[in-house]
C-alpha cells in the first residue's frame, strides 16, 4: 500500500467517469477510500499526496449523485453512414 496506489486507483475511478462507467468509478475510488486508510498520517505529504481523504469522499458522493440523476436513462450509440451507390 503507498500513495502511488492511491493515485493509480483515482486515475482509474477518473477514467471511468470520463467513459460514463459510475460502477466502475465508484468501486476504485473506493478502494482507493480503503488503501488511503491504511497509509499512516506522517506519510500523507508532498508531491506525491494527491488525494486527500475529503476529496476522495467528495467525488464519492459526486458519482452517486451522477449515478442516480442516470438511473433509467439508456444511450445509444447511432453511426450514420451514407448509403453506397
Amino acid at each position: 500500500m503507498s500513495l502511488a496506489d492511491v493515485n493509480t486507483e483515482m486515475a482509474a475511478a477518473v477514467a471511468a467517469l470520463k467513459s460514463g462507467d459510475y460502477s466502475a468509478a465508484l468501486l476504485r475510488a473506493t478502494c482507493a477510500q480503503g488503501l488511503l486508510a491504511g497509509i499512516p498520517d506522517s506519510l500523507k505529504s508532498g508531491e506525491e499526496f494527491r488525494w486527500r481523504d475529503r476529496d476522495i469522499e467528495s467525488f464519492v458522493n459526486r458519482i452517486e449523485r451522477m449515478r442516480k440523476g442516470s438511473a433509467g436513462i439508456q444511450v445509444s450509440k447511432i453511426t450514420y453512414a451514407r448509403p453506397s451507390s
